[in-house]
């Protein structure tokens, strides 16, 4: 087992954003998580990547807690993950941005990316679309490119465990296919993914698994067929336009 979640809580003062949650997932998968907006899908994804800590509970990466762990010793655990805005150099170039990502200390006798820091770069930028731009300054790009960036800084510390924070949020449609795309060859990599969005079309069709929070707990698990057509999931956020989703 890749992450093991037990009993997870946070609670702001008298609002609990997650309320109890267990969960496992297994290495290679995809996870989605969906629910409506304050039902804590970003708080999870911050407890995970340590940007925050919860108020009870424990968060296990291959059986050794990290529920107290800082964000940058998640990721020399092989955690990374993306924000919903753009976390980027504004004035350094697409290169110096990813770049700045692959100088570290580790070293692995296997990973999904060279283990040297110009190579490494070269290698993400390729794989997202962005190595005719590298020389481009971030300020400068689209929205779109922008959201490809901040995946290409989170693969170049060769992650074993992927987070993204709704990476489809306003993109187009051919962006959302190409995105797509991006997402499924990540994980045929051999990555590990969770990832937290609103557009259900491009989730349901890359997710081997979702999950339903609403109110910080958890609602419902499953196949995208079953999260679809589970009562409990329409009633509070899919709506009848659930069976559009569903996926045979």
């Amino acid at each position: 087992m890749l992450l093991e979640i037990l009993g997870l809580t946070k609670a702001f003062k008298s609002l609990v954003a997650v309320n109890n949650l267990n969960l496992n997932l297994g290495q290679g998968e995809v996870l989605g998580i969906i629910g409506p907006n304050g039902a804590g899908k970003t708080t999870f994804i911050d407890l995970i990547s340590g940007f925050l800590i919860p108020t009870s509970g424990k968060i296990l990466l291959k059986g050794e807690e990290i529920t107290k762990l800082k964000p940058h010793l998640r990721v020399k655990r092989r955690i990374s993950r993306t924000f919903q805005i753009a976390r980027v150099f504004r004035k350094l170039s697409v290169w110096d941005n990813v770049a700045v990502a692959c100088f570290d200390t580790r070293e692995y006798e296997q990973g999904f990316f060279s283990t040297s820091p110009e190579t490494r770069a070269e290698e993400v930028l390729k794989l997202v679309g962005l190595w005719e731009q590298k020389g481009q300054k971030a300020g400068e790009l689209t929205h779109y490119a922008l959201k490809k960036v901040e995946i290409a800084k989170a693969l170049a510390t060769r992650p074993e465990l992927l987070l993204l924070d709704e990476p489809f949020a306003g993109l187009v449609l051919d962006e959302i296919n190409n995105l797509m795309e991006m997402v499924k060859k990540i994980n045929q990599m051999g990555i590990t993914i969770m990832i937290v969005e609103h557009v259900m079309r491009a989730l349901m069709n890359i997710s081997s698994r979702v999950i339903v929070l609403v109110y910080g707990e958890k609602i419902a698990e499953g196949t995208p067929v079953q999260v679809s057509t589970d009562e409990k999931v329409i009633s509070a956020y899919l709506g009848k336009e659930a069976k559009l989703f569903a996926r045979g």
